[in-house]
């Protein structure tokens, strides 16, 4: 079964914390549920979130994942956006499908250097006869246009443009983030946080993340071998 995520089950990377006045959500892993019962869920986001009620007067939101559920990263986007305070997104690492969608609901967007933000058209598995296929593709196109009217919103460019850069994958570095208005400001601190995500369902990763996700894979390879060195010479 495919999952974005490289690590085995058990190591979902959400928290919540107070600080002063200041809520700060740490999402750093795939959004939704999978297979195993882990990733980060809108469900999550809410308990953090309260009733409204609680002492904090601004959300701060650390951001790296590679995305995953279209719906649960919509839900926790519209999460953010009811919650009646201001919310800063902070661009860690990768704000990649779904979770681009949840950083649109930033009063500001910060990206650090290195960062990457990426939007697609709407993905999906299906089994099924002719018709079935027929009608995901319908699913697939109206979710979307839906996933659209949300970058549209955050943005101000036109649905045909936003349809199009979803259309062909497209990935952004801080610059190209902050001149099609996916974000609002650049770091000047470079970020140190790496890619621990599964990105080959993606068809345009970016040269460096896929170098470095190989050059991971092969130290982690390299380790293998040289542990099972020393076992055969016990």
């Amino acid at each position: 079964m495919f999952s974005l995520r490289k690590d085995k089950p058990g190591t979902t990377a959400f928290s919540a914390k107070a600080s002063g006045k200041t809520l700060q959500l740490n999402i750093f892993d795939a959004i939704g549920e999978d297979f195993f019962g882990e990733g980060i869920t809108a469900s999550s986001v809410k308990n953090a979130l309260g009733d409204g009620q609680e002492d904090y007067s601004d959300i701060e939101l650390n951001l790296n994942s590679p995305g995953g559920d279209l719906f649960e990263g919509v839900a926790i986007y519209n999460l953010l956006k009811s919650a009646g305070k201001p919310v800063n997104v902070n661009v860690l690492g990768l704000a990649a499908s779904a979770a681009s969608l949840i950083a649109m609901a930033g009063t500001s967007i910060t990206m650090q250097l290195g960062t990457q933000m990426m939007i697609h058209e709407g993905l999906a598995l299906a089994v099924g006869h002719a018709d079935d296929m027929r009608k995901m593709a319908d699913t697939l196109e109206s979710v979307t246009a839906s996933a659209a009217d949300i970058y549209v919103a955050r943005t101000g460019l036109s649905k045909d443009t936003i349809l199009s850069m979803l259309k062909d994958e497209t990935w952004m570095n801080p610059e190209q983030a902050k001149a099609n208005g996916f974000a609002t400001a650049i770091s000047e601190k470079k970020s140190d946080i790496k890619s621990s995500f599964n990105l080959s369902v993606f068809k345009n990763t970016p040269a460096e993340l896929t170098q470095q996700e190989n050059a991971e894979e092969d130290y982690t390879i390299f380790l293998r071998l040289k542990r099972i060195e020393v076992e055969k010479r016990k």
